[in-house]
């Protein structure tokens, strides 16, 4: 891994944190002071049931009703119209994530008693289905040991004409905005499927791990901006300093840490070719134990200052709210050691104090609102 040089003047942390339940109102999201750190909220986060008719139950929905085309192209259009102003210029990250336009990183969980609609996650299995009907007289010419091969590589095709042609349509909907996907290229940490035993997030960008995301490279051509997610997987700890009431499974080194980073924003740098890449990070780990903790200063400091190092524009910061002392906690996390991390690793980045869009993106007056649970600016 071959550091970059770090411009700490030109990187972004954006605030991506969404507010679910009872504190589904913009109130909360313009109280949040970020305390002086420059935070920009000039992002909105689209969870897939927000962008268009996305079928839950799998891209074979739409090989069986290719009327359902036209059902997603009418909700995108809506879609656009509740949730992205028309002048906003920042950025918007889509989370599509029940079903990838790969079938290698695609969940096949067999269900045999499903329907065909059913929202289970046999995917593959259903696709193969589809095809079995509606190519039938070029799936039966086939050679039956290539098949399967035959059905992988239809998947990757229609899924990956889903993805790009949905990405079409809202830039063309919304051409001043910057469009892309979360969590493309797709986290690693470890992987003995895709990576040499051993290895940490992509490695030296050689193994079969980002073979597989080339064959997206479409997508990533397509994209604005590239999102690669580097949410923390462990507990990290300086040296040996390992917590002594947490399983050591739960923890790592910062020098894993570092490494995990540096490859996961290496190989979106890899595949952005030239265009701006925007690590995210969740405030909490997803290891339950007992309970989701928010990060710890080292996952914090590292997330900001290893993403620069490897050559991010800036990093997109997410999490979910859904109560009063999840908010009350989220803001002594920001104003004890987010704020300040930020203030010290990036005090170019953009954004003020809170309560505001950064940079005077849109021309949409006082009319804020708390779209998706993210902030921005004159959404319905």
């Amino acid at each position: 891994m071959v550091p970059q040089q770090s411009q700490s003047q030109d990187f972004t942390v954006y605030w991506g944190v969404c507010m679910f339940g009872e504190l589904a109102d913009s109130s909360w999201q313009s109280n949040l002071s970020f305390d002086g750190a420059g935070i920009s909220r000039d992002l909105i986060f689209l969870t897939q049931f927000k962008v268009g008719a996305f079928p839950k139950a799998g891209i074979h929905m739409f090989e069986l009703r290719p009327e359902l085309w036209e059902v997603h192209w009418a909700k995108l259009r809506r879609d656009m119209d509740r949730y992205v102003p028309e002048d906003f210029t920042g950025i918007v990250v889509i989370d599509y994530e029940r079903w990838r336009p790969y079938w290698e990183r695609t969940r096949n969980i067999r269900n045999d008693a499903g329907a065909v609609d059913a929202e289970d996650f046999d995917f593959l299995i259903d696709w193969r289905d589809a095809v079995r009907e509606t190519r039938r007289d070029e799936y039966n010419a086939v050679p039956a040991a290539q098949r399967l091969q035959y059905v992988y590589d239809t998947y990757d095709q229609m899924a990956l004409r889903f993805y790009l042609e949905t990405l079409r349509e809202c830039k063309r909907l919304r051409p001043n905005a910057k469009w892309t996907y979360f969590n493309f290229p797709k986290l690693r940490y470890y992987c003995a499927e895709e990576t040499p035993r051993g290895t940490i997030g992509y490695g030296n960008l050689t193994h079969r791990a980002s073979q597989i995301n080339d064959k997206c490279q479409a997508l990533y051509d397509e994209m604005d901006v590239v999102v690669p997610s580097i949410y923390p997987q462990q507990w990290t700890v300086l040296g040996n300093n390992f917590r002594s009431d947490m399983p050591l499974n739960r923890q790592n080194r910062d020098r894993a840490n570092y490494e995990f980073i540096f490859s996961n924003v290496a190989e979106a740098r890899r595949l952005a070719k030239g265009k701006p890449v925007l690590p995210i990070i969740s405030l909490r780990y997803y290891m339950q134990w007992p309970e989701r903790l928010w990060l710890n200063d080292v996952n914090i400091r590292q997330a900001i200052s290893v993403s620069q190092e490897a050559g991010a524009e800036g990093l997109i910061l997410w999490e979910g709210i859904g109560t009063r002392s999840e908010w009350n906690a989220l803001q002594a996390m920001v104003s004890q050691r987010l704020a300040p991390a930020v203030r010290e690793l990036a005090p170019g980045s953009g954004g003020g104090s809170g309560g505001g869009v950064a940079n005077g993106k849109s021309s949409a007056g006082g009319n804020n609102q708390a779209i998706s649970g993210v902030f921005t600016v004159g959404g319905q």
